[in-house]
């Protein structure tokens, strides 16, 4: 929906795109934090992307987790967008997806994750997103963590919401299941 694009600050621009050396229209992810522009990501209809060269790797949408008793964490933009729309707004979305491993969240541990009530981790149902799982998991303490599993016919949030509405999205977020200890 137009309102959670406004919310989440995506526009778009025209790029040329290092992938394919023509000029594109792009979808912009605007990355802040606290209220500055830390980096971009232009992501063109071929699912080619770039970042601003030498801008810090933040995740996306930071500023939702401030004061806030939960937090959402997703591997893509679109997935987080695809949470904000079932009405979920601390929402962020890992800095480089699944391979990226969980460093990024040292700066930011302070501030936006250490008193965490609830961690729900909805990154996609194949073999990264499940090791993404797990060392979220292992970095937030499993005892506060629920897993968010999709249709067995969806990968990931924003396929939930394509597939089978926003309904069928706040379900599996309802569903989601506490991670084992130990």
């Amino acid at each position: 929906p137009l309102d959670v694009l406004r919310r989440a600050k995506v526009g778009e621009a025209v790029e040329v795109m290092p992938q394919t050396k023509q000029k594109m229209v792009c979808v912009v992810f605007n990355y802040y934090e606290q209220g500055t522009l830390v980096n971009q990501k232009f992501r063109d209809s071929k699912k080619d992307f770039k970042m601003v060269p030498g801008a810090e790797l933040i995740p996306y949408h930071i500023d939702a987790l401030l004061d806030t008793k939960e937090a959402f964490i997703t591997e893509g933009e679109f997935d987080a967008l695809s949470l904000m729309a079932a009405g979920y707004e601390a929402v962020i979305s890992m800095p480089s997806g699944a391979s990226g491993g969980t460093q990024w969240m040292d700066r930011f541990w302070d501030t936006h994750f250490e008193h965490k009530e609830r961690i729900y981790i909805a990154t996609d149902m194949d073999a990264p997103g499940q090791q993404a799982a797990a060392e979220l998991a292992k970095r937030f303490g499993p005892e506060i963590c629920y897993r968010i599993n999709f249709s067995p016919d969806c990968k990931d949030a924003n396929e939930e919401l394509c597939r089978h509405g926003i309904d069928s999205l706040r379900q599996r977020v309802k569903e989601a299941t506490p991670l084992p200890l130990g």
